[in-house]
C-alpha cells in the first residue's frame, strides 16, 4: 500500500565506501584532540576502540583539520603481515632510494628528511593500526616524538592497547588516550540520513542500530546488505527496511574479523550462546568449561546481566550472534539444540522448543501447552510454529490466534472458513473484518452462529463500529473474553467507543486500568493511540506529546510496523492540534511508508485520512491517497465518514471553504445520529473556525455539554467569540488556548480579535504581538485566515460555485458536484464577476484571494 518504492542498487549509491561517509557525532573528539595537537607542550593522541568503531576515520579527519592548519602530516600504517619485518611500516618516510644498512642510518635520514618536509613546521605522525608496527618503526615514531617534537595520532584496538608498541608510547607519556565509543541512536539516525538522502523510518533506524550497536562498518556492511537484496528500499520519501536481516558474506567477514580468532571451545561455546541467548549462566556451564566462558567474558565476546535470581548471557554483539547463526548448518544446529534441550532449561517453554529443534520427542499436550504459553506471552511467530505441529481443534484455535495476530488474513480464514461455533467463529469475523475488509461477510458469520459467547460479542461490538459505525453503549464488565486475541481486540474496542462516544475523560482516567494486551501489536498500538488522541482532546497536548515519545520509542523497540505506524500518526494528529502542522508531516509520511495492505484497514484509513489532509494544508503536492484508499475499504464502513473529514480538510484547503462548509454540515449530523459525539465535535469546531455562525457556534456548545471533556466548553466558548467578533471574547480564548498548547487555535483568535480591535490601539497591538509570536512558534496559519481582498457581497452558493470553478471545473462539472442545472451554475457566475469587479473565471482566485 502507498507510493512506489524506490530502491538504490551500490552501482548508483556509493555507501560502500567508509572514507565517503559523512563524520556524525564525533565533533567534540575532533575539537579535543585537535586541541592537544596544538598546545605547547609535548603530546600526541591515541585512539582506541573495537574494530569498525571509526578510529581510522576519525583520524583522517583530524589529518584534514592539521594540513588546514598548516602542520605536516605523514601517515603509516601497520599490518600484521609485516609486524615482523623491521622499517616496513613507516619505508615511506625515508627519502627515495634509501637503504639503510643499520638502524642509527635508518633514523637519521628519517629524521633529516620530516625536518626538511616540514621547514620549521609541527609534524603530526599518523599511524594507523599502531598495534601491528614493527619494533624498529615503533622505536623510531618514540625518536621522533623525543628529538623533533613529533606529535603521534595512533590508532589502536582496545585489547592492543595494553599492549607494546602501543604501551610503550603510554609509558613514556607520548600520547594521550581518546576512547572512540559507539554511535548514539541520534547519531546513527542523523548519519543514515546524511548517507541515504533522506529520512529514515524509526523502525528501521532501531534495527540498524540495534544491531550495529553503533558501530559504523557494522552499519555500512547493514546498509550494503539491505540495498543489494532491496530489503531496504525508500516508500513514500521513507527509507525502511522490510523483511528479516540477512548478513551477507562481507559483512560476516567484518564481524569474524571483530571476534578474532577462536579456539575449537570458544566457538562452540558462541555456537551455544547464539543459538540460544539469552540463556541462563546454569544451562551454559553445564556445557562449557568456566574456563571458556572466562575467557569470553574477558573478550568482551560475551556479556552478563542479572535477571531476578538467575543470571543471563548473552552475545556481546547482536551481530555477533547473527553471524554466528548463519554460518551454523542444519545438522550442526540441530546438534546445538539438542545439546541444549539435555542441558535443561527451567523454563518450560524453553524446554520444549529447544527439543523440538534437536529432533526429540515431545508429547503433544506439551507442544500444545507451549503454543499456548508463547501466545500469553504475546510471541505469536512461536505459538504459530508450535502449533502446526499437531492436529487439534484446540491447537486450531492457538494457530488462528497467531496468524491473525501477525497479519496473515488470508491464511487463518483458509483455517477458519468452516468454523460455526466457539471461540473459532468470533476470531474468524473479527479476521474477515479487519483483516479482510469484509464486515458483510463477518456479519454473516456473527449471525449464523450457533451459540453465543463473550467473544461473540466482541465481534459484534466491532463490526458495528468499523463496520456500520455506529456505537452503541457497552459495560467494560460484559467484554470478558478468554482468548488472549478477542481478549486484546475488547479492551482496545472499550477504549475506541468511549474516545468517540464523547468520553475521552474518562479514557484518560481509566486507561491505565485496562491491562492491554501484547498478543496483538497493532491493537495495542491502536488502543495508545486512542489515549493519545483522549489527552489531545482534553486539553493536556503537552502530554500527549510527551506519552506519544514514549510510546513511539517502545513501539520501536517492539518491532511491529503497524504499531509503529499507529503511534507516528497520532504523534502527527498531537502536533497538528498544537498548530505545528509542519512538523505534524514527518510523522504521517512515516506512518504511511510503514503501512501494508496487510494491516489492519482501519491502520489504513485513519494514516491515508491524516496524511492527506497534512499535506494538503502545507501545499504539499501528494497523490490522491484518499482515493486510493477507499478503493481497498469495504464500500459500507464507518470508517468512510473519516476519510470524507479528511476530503473536506483538502478542499478547505484548497480554497473551497464554502463547498467544505456545506459538507461539513451533513456529516456532522451524521456523526450525531451514530452516537459518534467526539467526532460530531471535531467538525463542528473545524466548521466554526472555517466559517463563523452563531448557530454553528450554538450546536458546537449544546455537543460540548454532551461529552466530559474539559476542553470542548473551551472549543464553544472560541466557536462564539469568532461568530459574535467580541474582542475580549476572543482575546480570553486565545490565552486559554494557548496555555494548552492548542497554539494554532490561540493563533486564529489572536488573529481574529487583532482585526477587530484595529482602532483600540493597545487591545489590537497587543493581540498583534500574540499572533505574530504564535505564528512563529506554529510556522502555519490555516487559509481562512487570508482576508479577501474586498468586501465579501456573495451569497454562500455563489461563492461555493466561484470556488469550483477556481479548482478547474467547467459548468457542467458544477452542476453536476451541486446537483443543480447548468443555465443555474452560469447565471451564477455572472451574478459573482458583477460584485466582484471581474470579467472572467481566470480573476477568480485573485479576487477572492485562493491559492
Amino acid at each position: 500500500m502507498g507510493g512506489a518504492e524506490r530502491r538504490i542498487s551500490i552501482a548508483t549509491m556509493t555507501v560502500g565506501s567508509h572514507a565517503d561517509w559523512p563524520l556524525t557525532g564525533r565533533s567534540a573528539e575532533l575539537d579535543s584532540i585537535t586541541a592537544v595537537l596544538r598546545r605547547g607542550e609535548r603530546g600526541g593522541v591515541l585512539l582506541t576502540g573495537e574494530a569498525g568503531i571509526g578510529k581510522s576515520r576519525l583520524a583522517r579527519a583530524v589529518f584534514q583539520r592539521c594540513r588546514a592548519d598548516g602542520l605536516l602530516v605523514v601517515t603509516a600504517t601497520g599490518a600484521e603481515a609485516t609486524r615482523e619485518m623491521p622499517f616496513a611500516a613507516v619505508a615511506g618516510w625515508l627519502p627515495e632510494g634509501t637503504k639503510p644498512s643499520m638502524r642509527a642510518d635508518f633514523f637519521g635520514a628519517a629524521t633529516r628528511r620530516l625536518r626538511a618536509l616540514a621547514n620549521g613546521r609541527r609534524i603530526v605522525l599518523g599511524l594507523d593500526d599502531a598495534h601491528f608496527l614493527d619494533d624498529v618503526s615503533a622505536a623510531l615514531v618514540q625518536h621522533l616524538a623525543t628529538t623533533v617534537d613529533a606529535r603521534p595520532v595512533a590508532t589502536a584496538r582496545a585489547a592492543a592497547a595494553e599492549r607494546d608498541p602501543v604501551a610503550a608510547l603510554r609509558r613514556r607519556g607520548l600520547v594521550e588516550v581518546f576512547e572512540v565509543r559507539p554511535l548514539s541512536a541520534v547519531e546513527v539516525t542523523d548519519l543514515l540520513h546524511g548517507v541515504l538522502g533522506g529520512p529514515v523510518a524509526g523502525l528501521t533506524a532501531e534495527l540498524l542500530c540495534h544491531n550495529s550497536q553503533g558501530n559504523p562498518l557494522f552499519l555500512r556492511h547493514l546498509i550494503d546488505s539491505g540495498l543489494e537484496s532491496g530489503a531496504l528500499a525508500e516508500r513514500d520519501g521513507v527509507w525502511c527496511w522490510n523483511g528479516p536481516l540477512t548478513p551477507h558474506a562481507r559483512l560476516g567477514d567484518a564481524v569474524a574479523a571483530a571476534i578474532g580468532t577462536l579456539t575449537e571451545a570458544d566457538a562452540r561455546a558462541m555456537e551455544y550462546l547464539a543459538h540460544a541467548e539469552p540463556v541462563e549462566a546454569d544451562v551454559l556451564e553445564r556445557l562449557v568449561p568456566a574456563a571458556v566462558l572466562d575467557g569470553l567474558e574477558a573478550r568482551s565476546l560475551l556479556a552478563v546481566e542479572p535477571s531476578g535470581s538467575h543470571l543471563l548471557v548473552r552475545c556481546a554483539h547482536p551481530l555477533y550472534g547473527e553471524v554466528t547463526r548463519a554460518r551454523t548448518g542444519r545438522l550442526r544446529r540441530r546438534r546445538v539444540f539438542r545439546r541444549l534441550a539435555e542441558a535443561g532449561a527451567t523454563d518450560q517453554l524453553r524446554a520444549v522448543d529447544w527439543r523440538l529443534r534437536g529432533g526429540l520427542a515431545v508429547s503433544d499436550d506439551q507442544v500444545l501447552g507451549a503454543a499456548r504459553e508463547a501466545l500469553t506471552r504475546c510471541d505469536p511467530r512461536l505459538a504459530e510454529e508450535l502449533a502446526r505441529r499437531i492436529p487439534s481443534t484446540a491447537a486450531l484455535s492457538v494457530l488462528s490466534q497467531a496468524l491473525v495476530a501477525q497479519g496473515k488474513a488470508e491464511e487463518a480464514e483458509s483455517l477458519l472458513c468452516k468454523e460455526t461455533t466457539g471461540e473459532l467463529v468470533a476470531i474468524r469475523a473479527i479476521n474477515l473484518l479487519w483483516g479482510l475488509r469484509r464486515p458483510d461477510a463477518a456479519a454473516e458469520v456473527v449471525r449464523a452462529a450457533s451459540e453465543r459467547s463473550p467473544e461473540l460479542g466482541v465481534a459484534e461490538l466491532a463490526i458495528d463500529f468499523f463496520g456500520s459505525g455506529r456505537i452503541r453503549a457497552v459495560d467494560r464488565a460484559d467484554l470478558a473474553p478468554t482468548t488472549p486475541v478477542v481478549a486484546g481486540a475488547a479492551a482496545t474496542l472499550s477504549v475506541y467507543l468511549r474516545t468517540f462516544a464523547g468520553r475521552p475523560e474518562q479514557v484518560v482516567t481509566e486507561f491505565g486500568e485496562l491491562g492491554l494486551s501484547h498478543v496483538w501489536a497493532s491493537l495495542r498500538g491502536a488502543a495508545r493511540a486512542c489515549h493519545l488522541h483522549a489527552l489531545t482532546l482534553t486539553g493536556r497536548i503537552r502530554e500527549a506529546l510527551l506519552t506519544g515519545e514514549r510510546y513511539y520509542a517502545e513501539a520501536v523497540a517492539e518491532g511491529d510496523p503497524a504499531e509503529v505506524a499507529l503511534i507516528a500518526l497520532e504523534r502527527g494528529v498531537c502536533e497538528s492540534w498544537s498548530g505545528r502542522v509542519p512538523q505534524a508531516l514527518p510523522y504521517f509520511r512515516e506512518a504511511r511508508a510503514l503501512v501494508t495492505d496487510a494491516m489492519p484497514f482501519p491502520i489504513q484509513a485513519y494514516v491515508a485520512s491524516e496524511f492527506a489532509a497534512c499535506a494538503a494544508a502545507l501545499r504539499e503536492p501528494s497523490a490522491d491517497v484518499i482515493a486510493e484508499t477507499r478503493a481497498r475499504m469495504p464500500s459500507e464502513s464507518g470508517l468512510s465518514d473519516h476519510m470524507a473529514f479528511a476530503e473536506i480538510r483538502v478542499l478547505a484547503n484548497s480554497g473551497q471553504s464554502t463547498h467544505a462548509a456545506t459538507l461539513l454540515e451533513a456529516l456532522v449530523r451524521k456523526h450525531i445520529g451514530a452516537g459518534r459525539l467526539t467526532n460530531a465535535v471535531e467538525c463542528q469546531y473545524y466548521l466554526c473556525r472555517m466559517r463563523p455562525s452563531i448557530v454553528d457556534a450554538s450546536l458546537l456548545a449544546e455537543l460540548a455539554t454532551r461529552c466530559d471533556s474539559p476542553a470542548f466548553p473551551l472549543f464553544a466558548a472560541h466557536a462564539h467569540a469568532l461568530a459574535t467578533r467580541d474582542v475580549a471574547a476572543l482575546e480570553a480564548s486565545a490565552v486559554r488556548l494557548a496555555e494548552l498548547g492548542y497554539g494554532g487555535m490561540a493563533l486564529e483568535a489572536a488573529t481574529v480579535g487583532a482585526d477587530v480591535a484595529k482602532g483600540r490601539s493597545r487591545t489590537a497591538a497587543r493581540l498583534g504581538r500574540m499572533a505574530e509570536r504564535l505564528s512563529t512558534e506554529c510556522g502555519f496559519s490555516p487559509v481562512w485566515l487570508n482576508p479577501l481582498t474586498g468586501p465579501q457581497p456573495l451569497t454562500t452558493r455563489e461563492r461555493e460555485v466561484c470556488e469550483l470553478a477556481v479548482a478547474g471545473l467547467d459548468n457542467a462539472g458544477i452542476a453536476s458536484r451541486l446537483a443543480v442545472s447548468v443555465r443555474t451554475v452560469g447565471n451564477h457566475l455572472q451574478h459573482a464577476y458583477a460584485k466582484l469587479g471581474v470579467r472572467r473565471r481566470t480573476d477568480l482566485a485573485a479576487a477572492l484571494n485562493l491559492p
